[in-house]
């Protein structure tokens, strides 16, 4: 189990130059990723992105890359209208504005970098961002321990509240049943003078207690909080919260039909750690 939540970075030198990489993951339905290259290495995301998907199948992966060169061989080109344009605005509000920087020229394309030797800056990029990802990737998979344990703690809590659940149903519902014909039969000492039909009455009092039954729900309640805790270690994170909606979803049914206060209130502790399970689940890849 992997976390989506991580970072990781890496920084390395050459005689002649250094390359700064960071990589920051957060949650998210599906990959989504965004680079912050400096210019002249933008050529190189799709090569980037080949690399992400390697190590990650979902999550917002941010790659920032930064620079620094020192007698590494480039050739450098001016766009003398885009300078002279930016020269015009700077002259116009210098008050305002900072010096116009290196990295400002090369942003808006007054200037552009061609590296000599292409290939090998390419290959030592492409060298840091991979050991970038991988202490990412190590930081996801720590995180992805703590997500288990904490997960596996919450299903068997929820599972000792259901098995306590179980046991606590019958009762309630002989009892409701009791009041109901203790309830038909003090009306009809009331109302002697009423011919009851008793049948009929008692095949609506059982009627009633069938629709408030909730074997159903406990049964698949109970299937699919085993099956969440087998499936931690095997499972992505959507099949998990998809188990956690249906676990939800016999919660709230039995909500709906359990008439006793404090059985009601057994399940709305469930319900909670059901929500506190899927707020985990959104961080597991």
């Amino acid at each position: 189990m992997n976390s989506m939540t991580g970072y990781g970075s890496y920084e390395l030198h050459d005689d002649d130059k250094v390359i700064t990489v960071e990589v920051r993951t957060l949650n998210a339905r599906y990959l989504e990723i965004s680079f912050f290259l400096p210019p002249g290495l933008r050529s190189l995301e799709n090569n980037i992105r080949t690399q992400v998907k390697h190590f990650f199948s979902r999550g917002k992966i941010e790659i920032f890359v930064k620079w620094k060169m020192y007698n590494f061989p480039v050739d450098m080109h001016m766009n003398k209208h885009i300078f002279n344009e930016l020269n015009t605005i700077h002259q116009s509000y210098s008050q305002y504005l900072e010096k116009i920087s290196f990295s400002l020229l090369l942003e808006v394309g007054a200037l552009s970098i061609d590296f000599r030797t292409e290939d090998k800056m390419h290959a030592f990029v492409l060298q840091a961002v991979e050991i970038a990802l991988k202490n990412c990737q190590q930081r996801r998979m720590e995180e992805g321990e703590a997500l288990f344990r904490e997960l596996n703690s919450l299903n068997k809590k929820l599972q000792e509240l259901l098995s306590q659940l179980r046991e606590n149903i019958p009762d309630v519902m002989d009892d409701l049943k009791d009041k109901l014909l203790k309830r038909y039969q003090d009306i009809s000492e009331q109302l002697s003078h009423i011919d009851f039909d008793t049948n009929k009455m008692y095949t609506e009092i059982a009627n009633y207690i069938i629709k408030l039954s909730v074997q159903e729900e406990l049964l698949r309640l109970h299937e699919h909080a085993h099956h969440f805790s087998s499936s931690l270690k095997e499972k992505d994170g959507k099949y998990l919260d998809f188990l956690c909606q249906e676990m939800n979803r016999e919660v709230n049914t039995m909500l709906a039909k359990i008439p006793s206060a404090s059985l009601q209130l057994h399940i709305i502790s469930m319900k909670q750690l059901i929500e506190d399970m899927r707020e985990q689940v959104r961080n597991v890849e």
